[in-house]
Parts: structure tokens; sequence; C-alpha cells
């Protein structure tokens, strides 16, 4: 099974090169399990030290889908600083501004070429922490990782030498991790399709953010939103 990449900064800002094609199953089988292992709602491949703009959701979430080459197109709705996590920083907790309602193009499990918005006015439903998720696994591949998103200097070199610290720590004790590929991409023309009905795109998608940072603390997290994305 691959393993996960953690704390390490020079590695998980690698941005992450585009699929020809969808993953082999059983690749995408171990990298299933490992995500529901670890209790994330969704596992990219530059967290494995596979830099592919992929990101393969926890199955108990069974309406979010596989997404190979997601983009973002448009975003609504801008929220602050709302607290999260991330699997590649285990106990890191910061507020990080997101919005509501994210409209997404993206290759499906099978290839299929999708364009949907994610996203709930209701903090507290799947649907808002697809929205959520989805920005964070696609700020992974462009090699964009938690702390950035904190706008005041002071909090983000405070976070900063905490992840900074804690590489350190990992790479002396296992030494430094190297990115590899996985398995190679399947080629497209042998996927079998099944018809699956298009995603409902709603929300205006012309407003823009002015992000916030807040201060890192360890106060628990929303029952939505106790895995880490």
């Amino acid at each position: 099974m691959p393993k996960l990449l953690a704390w390490n900064l020079s590695r998980l800002r690698t941005k992450s090169r585009p699929l020809t094609g969808p993953l082999p199953e059983l690749y995408v089988r171990e990298l299933t399990r490992m995500v529901e292992e670890l209790n994330g709602v969704y596992l990219s491949g530059i967290q494995v030290g596979d830099p592919r703009r992929f990101a393969i959701p926890n199955p108990r979430f069974k309406d979010f889908p596989i997404l190979y080459n997601p983009e973002i197109i448009s975003q609504d709705d801008p929220i602050r600083g709302e607290g999260e996590g991330c699997l590649s920083f285990p106990g890191l907790w910061v507020p990080i501004s997101r919005f509501t309602y994210v409209t997404v193009r993206y290759r499906d499990g099978q290839w299929q070429e999708r364009t949907a918005v994610f996203g709930n006015e209701d903090p507290n439903t799947e649907e808002a922490l697809l929205a959520k998720a989805v920005q964070h696994e696609v700020a992974h591949m462009n090699g964009i990782v938690l702390h950035d998103r904190i706008v005041d200097p002071k909090k983000r070199l405070k976070v900063y030498a905490q992840i900074l610290r804690e590489s350190l720590i990992q790479n002396r004790s296992r030494g430094i991790p190297q990115l590899s590929e996985g398995p190679s991409e399947v080629d497209p023309l042998t996927v079998s399709i099944v018809a699956v009905s298009e995603p409902e795109v709603r929300g205006n998608q012309d407003q823009t953010i002015n992000t916030d940072g807040g201060d890192v603390h360890g106060s628990d997290i929303p029952e939505v939103s106790k895995e880490n994305p």
C-alpha cells in the first residue's frame, strides 16, 4: 500500500501533472482503503508521493466522485475562517477561508468529463463538506499547502515554524521521502462507460474572496468535518 507523505514541504509543494487516463482499479482500491483507514475525506496523489492530478474519496461518502484532473472554474459565496485540518499535517488545525460553492471541471472514475457545482449553504451537510474538500485537494495538486492560505504574516510564520520543525524531525528519522508515480494510467479507450446523470449547476459565480487568516488552535472539528480533507 502507498505511504502517506507528511511533514515535508519540499515534496508537498510539487505541482502535480495531468493524467492521460484513469488509474488502474487495484491502485484505486489501495488508495480508497488508505483514505478510509486514515479517516480522511479525500486523498490526493501528492499526499502519497504521486505527483499526478487526482483525488480519491473516502467510500463512506457515497456521492463524492473520484476526481481526475480537477480544475476549479468559478467560486461563489466566500466563507471566512473555518477550521481545517490536513492528513499531511496531522494534528494541525488552522482557520482557512473557503467558498460555499465551487464549479469544477473534472473527469470521473470512468474518465468522462464533468462540470458540476459542489456546495450547500448549510455547513453541516455532506454537500458543504464536499465543496470544502475539493478546494483543499485542488490546492494540493497546485503545490499549495494549508498554511499558505493564512494572510497574516505572523500567524503564517507561526504555522510554518511548526511544520518546518516537524519536517526536520521526520527527515532525520526516516530520510527525505522521494516522489514516485504509481502504476501507469489506463488507456481511456478501454474504459467501460456507465451512464451517470449530470449534477445540477447552480449559484452565482462572479464573487471574489478576501482571504483572512487565523490563529492555530486545537479545538474539536465540527461533527460533519471530523475527517481531514
